[in-house]
């Protein structure tokens, strides 16, 4: 079941997806988008910093109406950002300026992170070099087309090393709650909050609210983290 197929279920207006990236995968794109009504994406480089008028949010201040008259392209949407294993690649500097920018021009935002920096996720990470190993013989049958990456994987097991090595890179950079949120209180020019620990903790910066969540998604030691925000227009009690 979709996101759409429970939307359209409940009664909803469908939501649209565009997809974007500083390094455009369009053979993809194209390919994913054909299969979906609902999936589009900008063709162009997109700097997660300085997003094109298109992924800006309506209730952006600034003069629409102009921007429209030259040239320039919106459905008029509300927009909601969402990294999906993305937000880990971004230093300290550059993440400041990706959450200031997604605080002034859309209207939420969802961080996803399928690792974590901690002991157990750093072990399952190098589990994949054995897992990469097991699942090529089933993802890419032995052929005379396949044969270089058969040679790289177990002969010499460059693929399985990079594959490992890079989640478990993932795990040492992939922020915490409160990382994430003294990013923001430096954006905003506050005191770090040094008091924010758990789970399903929220907590309101300006007009926004940020709330963390984790979830099991391989057994027994492989956790989502899901930090979620959201733009408030009125003021609301937070424990």
């Amino acid at each position: 079941l979709t996101v759409n197929d429970a939307r359209r279920r409940a009664g909803h207006k469908e939501v649209d997806f565009l997809l974007s990236d500083l390094y455009p995968s369009l053979d993809a794109w194209i390919l994913h988008a054909s299969r979906s009504e609902n999936l589009t994406f900008i063709p162009n480089s997109v700097n997660a910093a300085n997003p094109p008028f298109a992924a800006i949010s309506p209730t952006t201040p600034g003069d629409k109406e102009l921007a429209k008259e030259a040239g320039l392209v919106h459905d008029d949407a509300k927009v909601m950002r969402l990294f999906c294993l993305a937000f880990h690649h971004f230093d300290d500097e550059i993440g400041r300026k990706v959450l200031k920018s997604t605080m002034e021009t859309s209207d939420a935002v969802v961080v996803l992170e399928l690792q974590e920096r901690s002991l157990l996720s750093l072990a399952a990470m190098w589990g994949e070099f054995f897992l990469v190993m097991l699942m090529t013989i089933w993802w890419f049958p032995l052929s005379w087309e396949t044969l270089p990456r058969w040679l790289f994987t177990y002969w010499i097991p460059i693929i399985p090393f990079i594959h490992a090595h890079d989640g478990f890179v993932s795990c040492l950079r992939t922020r915490t709650f409160r990382e994430f949120i003294n990013l923001i209180d430096d954006v905003m020019g506050r005191s770090r909050d040094a008091e924010i620990q758990g789970v399903g903790v929220t907590v309101r910066r300006g007009d926004w609210v940020f709330t963390n969540y984790r979830v099991l998604h391989t057994w027994p030691c492989l956790y989502m983290d899901a930090i979620v925000g959201k733009k408030i227009e009125a003021p609301i009690a937070i424990a």
